[in-house]
């Protein structure tokens, strides 16, 4: 009896935990994580998560699915930001970018960069690009939300 009860009420959690996620997502606005390295997506959702709705993708390949998945599915509200890491296995940023820019529905989702490459002609080929931005890493944790709060219309 009291391990049914016990299952009833983890259900139940369950079920309020999920309808809490939905509502957060309806009521925040959206970023998606582009970047192969947990550790940083990890970070990053942690200076986010208070005022947004945090997707993540692993790699460019993953994000492209992601993103086309919601577009498929009419009540998911859109991406109102995508932050992409340069250097991914697979796919990197600037063909994720390139890829955006090509599909109507995408195209019209702010892209920022993320990344180690520092140097100016890097920065200037994220930019080309038609990124609205490129943050630098190692970035400061204080500072993200700050930075990204200019990125979201």
């Amino acid at each position: 009896m009291l391990k049914k009860e016990l299952n009833k009420i983890k259900s139940t959690n369950t079920m309020f935990t999920i309808e809490n996620e939905r509502l957060r997502e309806k009521a925040l606005p959206s970023i998606l994580i582009v970047d192969d390295d947990a550790d940083i997506r990890c970070l990053m959702k942690t200076c986010l998560e208070k005022d947004y709705y945090i997707l993540e993708a692993s790699n460019g390949i993953e994000a492209i699915k992601v993103l086309f998945e919601r577009n498929e599915q009419k009540e998911d509200k859109p991406v109102n930001l995508i932050i992409l890491d340069v250097m991914m296995p697979d796919m990197d940023g600037y063909e994720v970018i390139k890829n955006l820019k090509q599909d109507k529905a995408t195209k019209n989702i702010p892209v920022v960069f993320f990344s180690a490459k520092t140097q100016k002609k890097e920065i200037e080929k994220g930019l080309s690009l038609g990124a609205k931005g490129y943050l630098t890493k190692p970035f400061n944790i204080g500072e993200l939300p700050q930075k990204i709060r200019k990125f979201i219309s």
